[in-house]
């Protein structure tokens, strides 16, 4: 039956598109739909992931199934969602995105449309929204299928992630004179060790919360006693400051030496989510490079970064009502995965272990021609410009290649764009925020010879850069990776960019490393196995965590949710309605006015 429907939509595609699925492409949607349990497939990059996408949506669609089409980001969402709308109109099936902020456009989505695109926090936030706040979002979709695109970087890049719904706690405001206090001793000029530098500011914070004078200080006692407190917290709240001043202290520490560009920006929001336009801390994802707008810092890390920055101080968020990237995935009947990278034996064991999946590699269509040069390894900032300009150099000049250079953070691009001269300018591609359109990936754009792409990680995955015959000839595309990734998954992503479709490619890691004492090649890979381990220790601690606390998190919810149901029908059911719950309701329904946010540990 599904080898029949196959062979439908591939002649479907091949009227929309002027070509046909390859074997590859075929072959995961066959091994996808025949296996009874949910399955995630390791598919090379370069291979039309995303037809593999809409041809497993079709079948699931016209056999009566909704489906939900889970991407990496909202940027790759939209795109997918409005690019291939054409195929699915052809066997009248509907397809739509949840990225717009407007409800009821999301309720128009999901109830007009079989298959809906979108990233995981929108998905998890109308789910939430639905079932807690009774704003009935979803209408009768249920959890039936998922398929998951970039399906590593959802599981475990982002395995332990939670998202919660944000809502104003009473008295949260008055917390704020705490964070200046501890921002104003921070910014002291005092130079004292550490832990004693900590114990100082703790001491002086409840000193003056408290209005305590310490024994050494009796002398003074006059104009102590004629002191104003900076500090003034209501009475209900000082417990929660005790509990939380260790993490707060290390969070203003940790803020005086971040600097804007790497981890985030500080800039307005230009995805339309907020009406604010005074500028923010925004965190960037810098696995995909994207803008996370409605992520916050836990332990009141956001609040030192917007002191440090003179934004408008935000209230910290507590986490009510929220799940977790784990626990929702596990609600799907069926999860269809697809990745060029799943990863090593051991991150498919805890996938395996976590969310009970088979495996199945795919082989490639065609033999890959992708060529990797000897890594670079610079000591010093300097070295590591002037190798990058001497390959753009030979590449662009001397062998008539194009370049892109995929930088760990929007600072090393702006630092690299400096060095550019005016030659190079015209032909330079920058690409370091998601709502900058990039232009050389769209769909009916090819990349010419000469040409230089410079970006963050947004341009590492996901990204489909189509070559001219000329540029083919010469080559094909060639990838400068200037940082050292944090697992081989990230770093197969980037190089995943060249050598697609079976086209010539080639890659090359120029990265900066203080110590450089031995040969590159025997430097390069000690800082790879010392990489591996690190990530095998963190894969280890991705189920640890998820068992003895996000766990126990959700237990913890499930209980107060079933209690909140009793009184929510006990509500329903009375005939003069009980006024503490009605107020409890109404209170309940204004909490899921306020929107989203992400908890992002430090």
């Amino acid at each position: 039956m599904y080898e029949e429907m196959l062979a439908v939509i591939d002649r479907a595609i091949e009227l929309k598109r002027s070509f046909r699925l390859r074997d590859t492409q075929r072959l995961t949607v066959l091994a996808l739909l025949a296996n009874d349990k949910s399955t995630l497939a390791q598919v090379s990059t370069g291979e039309g992931k995303s037809l593999i996408v809409v041809a497993t949506a079709i079948i699931k669609g016209l056999l009566g199934g909704k489906v939900d089409v889970i991407t990496s980001s909202s940027v790759l969402a939209q795109r997918d969602a409005v690019t291939n709308t054409d195929i699915y109109e052809l066997f009248e099936l509907s397809a739509s995105h949840n990225c717009s902020e407007n409800m009821e456009e999301r309720k128009e989505a999901y109830s007009c449309n079989q298959i809906i695109y979108g990233d995981l926090a929108n998905y998890q936030r109308d789910y939430l929204l639905h079932k807690f706040y009774g704003k009935h979002v979803l209408g009768d979709r249920s959890f039936c299928n998922a398929i998951v695109d970039e399906v590593d970087s959802m599981l475990l890049d982002k395995g332990n992630n939670m998202l919660y719904l944000s809502h104003d706690i009473a008295g949260m405001d008055k917390l704020e004179s705490v964070y200046v206090f501890i921002w104003q001793m921070v910014n002291s000029s005092t130079v004292l060790p550490d832990d004693v530098y900590v114990e100082s500011i703790k001491r002086s914070v409840l000193d003056n919360m408290y209005e305590t004078i310490q024994k050494e200080d009796v002398q003074n006692l006059d104009s102590d006693l004629e002191r104003e407190p900076c500090i003034k917290v209501p009475n209900f709240l000082k417990a929660f400051v005790e509990r939380h001043l260790d993490g707060w202290i290390s969070s203003a520490l940790t803020a005086l030496y971040m600097v804007p560009g790497q981890y985030y920006v500080v800039d307005v929001d230009r995805t339309g989510t907020s009406a604010e336009l005074h500028a923010n801390v925004i965190i960037l994802d810098r696995d995909t490079g994207t803008d996370q707008v409605s992520s916050q810092w836990d332990e009141a890390l956001h609040q030192f970064l917007q002191l440090k920055h003179g934004c408008k101080l935000s209230t910290q968020s507590l986490k009510a009502v929220f799940t977790s990237n784990v626990t929702y995935l596990k609600m799907y009947n069926l999860l269809y995965g697809l990745t060029g990278t799943l990863g090593s034996q051991r991150e498919r064991h805890l996938l395996e272990e976590i969310h009970e999946v088979n495996f199945v590699t795919i082989p490639t269509a065609k033999s890959s021609q992708f060529e990797e040069y000897d890594t670079f390894i610079c000591s010093s900032i300097m070295d590591w410009k002037e190798h990058i300009r001497q390959e753009l150099d030979k590449l662009t000049k001397i062998d008539k290649r194009s370049v892109l250079i995929i930088c760990e953070t929007i600072r090393d691009v702006e630092s690299l764009q400096s060095v550019f001269d005016a030659e190079v300018q015209t032909n330079l591609h920058t690409y370091m925020r998601d709502y900058e359109t990039f232009t050389v990936a769209e769909s009916d754009k090819q990349l010419e010879p000469g040409q230089i792409i410079l970006a963050t990680n947004l341009a590492g995955r996901g990204t489909d850069i189509k070559i001219s015959n000329e540029l083919r000839k010469a080559g094909g595309l060639h990838v400068i990776l200037t940082y050292l990734p944090a697992n081989i998954r990230i770093e197969e992503q980037a190089f995943g960019r060249a050598a697609r479709c079976g086209d010539k490619g080639s890659g090359r890691m120029i990265i900066m490393v203080a110590d450089v004492k031995m040969h590159n090649r025997a430097k390069i890979f000690s800082l790879k196995q010392k990489r591996n381990v690190e990530e095998l220790f963190r894969i280890s601690a991705i189920k640890a965590y998820y068992e003895t606390t996000i766990k126990t998190e959700e237990n913890c919810f499930k209980t107060f949710n079933e209690l909140y149901d009793k009184k929510m029908k006990c509500l329903a059911d009375a005939k003069t309605p009980d006024p503490s719950c009605m107020s409890c309701k109404l209170r309940m329904l204004k909490v899921g006015e306020h929107g989203s946010q992400q908890i992002q540990c430090k």
